[in-house]
């Protein structure tokens, strides 16, 4: 991804997110950081050639998501903006690669929430959501028996995604979430650069369509911009 396309996703995420602030009217905002967990060895955006277990834990990486509520309503949008960077090291068919990859996301959630709350204390909302994705990563060999590879997918993922709020004080909260129950519809593109290969055939591209395929748990502190008593929607 050139730097002139990074910058407009960059933008337009921005502008979306501002844009989403300025109309909403509810007086229940909040801001979240999530930390991202993989359920499993798989995730969404990654080719097979990355799919080695490059790491000692399951940790994605972290988000930043602003979400607000219609008080009588009782409806729940949440924004999302993720990026990733990573560089690291794989073995692969005998062959150690040096990789670069990069991953974009941004995601919105419209969901309902529980009138009464579990144990009267926890807040549970389910939220139907539509992310939109972006990965491409680079393997550059080590050894001179292998060669290097492009990897670069892009897509929409459909997924309910439920959500446990337990609160912390009167403006701090953590919400729970995990994202298992989906389907994805996506583009993928990869090139390997073998020169025995004419430039037709190092190219492989097509459809892609997966249920399941993002298996994620998120941890997030949530920040509210209003007090709690102030803030909630009233029963």
């Amino acid at each position: 991804m050139n730097m002139k396309k990074w910058k407009l996703y960059c933008f337009l995420c921005c502008a979306f997110l501002y844009g989403s602030s300025l109309r909403a009217q509810e007086a229940f905002n909040a801001i979240k950081i999530y930390g991202d967990f993989y359920i499993g060895k798989m995730g969404r955006g990654e080719p097979n050639l990355y799919l080695g277990r490059f790491d000692t834990n399951n940790f994605k990486g972290g988000t930043i998501a602003y979400s607000w509520i219609n008080p009588e309503k009782k409806y729940s949008k949440e924004l999302e903006l993720g990026m990733r960077i990573r560089t690291r090291n794989v073995s692969f068919d005998s062959v150690d690669y040096a990789i670069k990859d990069f991953e974009a996301a941004a995601r919105f959630e419209l969901g309902v929430r529980l009138k009464k709350k579990l144990f009267n204390y926890l807040t549970f909302s389910l939220n139907p959501a539509l992310d939109l994705y972006f990965y491409q990563g680079d393997a550059q060999p080590m050894q001179s028996t292998g060669f290097p590879v492009t990897n670069i997918d892009g897509g929409i993922l459909f997924s309910f995604i439920p959500h446990l709020e337990i609160p912390l004080g009167p403006r701090l909260f953590l919400d729970l979430n995990v994202n298992f129950i989906n389907v994805s519809f996506g583009i993928s593109y990869q090139r390997n650069f073998n020169p025995a290969l004419s430039e037709g055939q190092q190219k492989i591209g097509g459809f892609d369509f997966d249920t399941q395929g993002e298996r994620s748990f998120q941890i997030g502190l949530g920040y509210r911009l209003f007090s709690q008593q102030n803030n909630l929607p009233q029963e």
